[in-house]
């Protein structure tokens, strides 16, 4: 009778099944031990769709959707402002990075949300009404007459403001979501292979409403090409809510690291609450020496300020990179445009060239050129490889400004596929400092930390962002020397990066693994130098913290 009846996996049940895999490292799924032979196989075949849960494709399907809608909207905003609100391009500039510092600013906010009160699947729906709501208002009153003739800028602020505060509310919830579907330990491949699937869902929705978007823009006016990424949010709405009963949901630990951070500093301020007064100031915050924080959670907080550290010069990476959706676009629109027949190449279109290199680039860094690298010597250790980024970024900022010497000196003979280099050495130095920036990050911050350390990370994003919206409001230089000032203040960057991370310890093993033996005092100090010395008979003193 048992055996006849249809049986309803559970989110415990598939836990159960791949805890019983213990140590084994096949990918198939291990059951628990049933007499029941229906039961084993509805369990198998009910908790997972193409390898993975069955909660995946909806979580994959809203990124896509989402992040259609961002990037197609940040593809027009420039020409928006620029032109068809009567900004300039030094103020649309200007404002457009302004929008993406609060878009990157507000993850504080959503991260709060989700870890305080509301958990993530609740944060992610009630944020993307408010996106949604962003959208709504900017389409309707980008139509001509709605606002006035042309449209009145407080429409674009209002929605681009609901749309920042959406976007950058849901941003760190909805990867750390899709990693709670994944039962750990057990299901780590699953994992990797879902990031993976994620990173193709963000590049695919980018590539394609830079493409779609402008043209909308020029056939059907800013209405219809702001209104298409609204319809789509919708859709990602629907589509994360249908997947509602399949979702493995985390309750919201109601606990506040980023506020624990900030108590942890202020007490480090007050090395007298000590009882030893030669001991290192931020172990002030130790219970033992008259703080209120345990040790462990002491040491956590010291290796994020660690990264910190690393990440002090990364804003200026972002500086350079994020100007691909404002100063490149305006270069390409003084450029000539190349029809392809299903497609016309204007300065806006060109965005998608970044989508679609990182996708084809990518595979082709970690297979052939890193491995090659390796083989020949070099440590491909994130710091090294970030190091590089810089440069390579910089590089293309020298590009930039040789091309546009040459739009210049004669715009009509020089058409937008001149700014294809410069579009793949921007992509090259992405994928080493953003993409090995955040394995970098997030393989060094402590299990109980690695949201604050995510959160910091956007919060780069913002400053760099900032940093160009004054330089453009100022306007101090020509567009040519604009690009050699970045250019420059990359290179200074990656000097004072080179410098400031050449003691760095790393705290994986496998970073470590990939030069020589450690010897055992640096093992148990948790790390290897970033740059650092293969002598594994030098002596290391246990007690070393390298860079505070």
């Amino acid at each position: 009778r048992a055996a006849r009846t249809r049986y309803l996996p559970t989110m415990k049940d598939r836990t159960e099944a791949v805890r019983s895999r213990g140590s084994s490292q096949s990918d198939e799924l291990a059951l628990p031990d049933d007499p029941l032979a229906l039961r084993e196989d509805t369990l198998r075949k009910s908790s997972y769709i193409f390898g993975f849960p069955r909660s995946i494709p909806y979580i994959v399907g809203n990124e896509f959707c989402e992040r259609f809608c961002y990037y197609g909207l940040r593809a027009i905003a420039t020409i928006y402002f620029a032109h068809f609100l009567g900004f300039g391009e030094d103020r649309a500039t200007s404002l457009v990075h302004i929008w993406i510092v609060l878009s990157y600013l507000s993850p504080l906010g959503g991260a709060y949300i989700s870890d305080c009160l509301w958990g993530k699947y609740k944060t992610i729906m009630r944020l993307s009404f408010v996106y949604a709501a962003g959208n709504a208002v900017l389409a309707v009153t980008a139509i001509r007459g709605v606002t006035g003739d042309p449209p009145h800028w407080w429409g674009a602020a209002l929605g681009l403001l609901l749309i920042a505060m959406g976007t950058g509310g849901i941003k760190p919830c909805v990867s750390a979501f899709g990693g709670d579907q994944f039962v750990i330990p057990g299901e780590e491949r699953l994992a990797e292979r879902f990031f993976s699937l994620f990173y193709v869902a963000i590049n695919s929705g980018s590539f394609l409403s830079s493409i779609i978007t402008p043209s909308l823009r020029r056939s059907s006016g800013y209405g219809v090409a702001f209104g298409l990424p609204g319809v789509i949010m919708l859709v990602a709405i629907f589509f994360f809510w249908v997947g509602r009963r399949r979702y493995r949901r985390v309750p919201p630990t109601r606990a506040n690291v980023l506020l624990e951070f900030v108590r942890v500093l202020r007490q480090r301020r007050h090395p007298k609450r000590a009882t030893d007064t030669h001991i290192d100031p931020l172990d002030a915050a130790k219970v033992e020496h008259g703080g209120t924080f345990e040790s462990d959670k002491v040491e956590d907080f010291r290796a994020v300020i660690d990264i910190m550290f690393v990440f002090i010069p990364i804003p200026i990476f972002w500086s350079l990179f994020d100007q691909q959706a404002t100063r490149w676009v305006l270069q390409g629109q003084q450029m000539r445009p190349l029809d392809l027949g299903f497609v016309t190449l204007h300065g806006e279109e060109m965005n998608a060239a970044n989508a679609l290199l990182i996708v084809v680039l990518t595979p082709v860094f970690n297979a052939v050129l890193y491995p090659f690298l390796r083989k020949s010597g070099f440590k491909m250790r994130p710091l090294f490889r970030m190091g590089c980024g810089m440069l390579i970024a910089a590089g293309a900022f020298v590009v930039a400004a040789f091309v546009q010497i040459a739009v210049n000196d004669d715009p009509h003979n020089v058409t937008i596929l001149w700014q294809l280099p410069q579009y793949v050495v921007i992509t090259s130095g992405e994928i080493m400092v953003s993409i090995t920036g955040l394995e970098f990050a997030y393989s060094q911050a402590p299990a109980t930390m690695k949201s604050v350390i995510m959160s910091l990370w956007l919060t780069t994003v913002a400053i760099g962002n900032l940093l160009v919206a004054v330089v453009a409001e100022l306007n101090p230089f020509g567009q040519v020397a604009e690009f050699f000032f970045f250019a420059s203040l990359m290179v200074l960057a990656f000097l004072w990066f080179g410098w400031s991370t050449r003691s760095y310890t790393y705290r994986d093993a496998l970073y470590r693994e990939e030069t020589a033996p450690v010897p055992a005092s640096l093992a148990a100090a948790d790390g290897a130098g970033a740059y650092g010395d293969d002598n594994d008979d030098a002596a290391v003193d246990d007690d070393t913290r390298p860079m505070l």
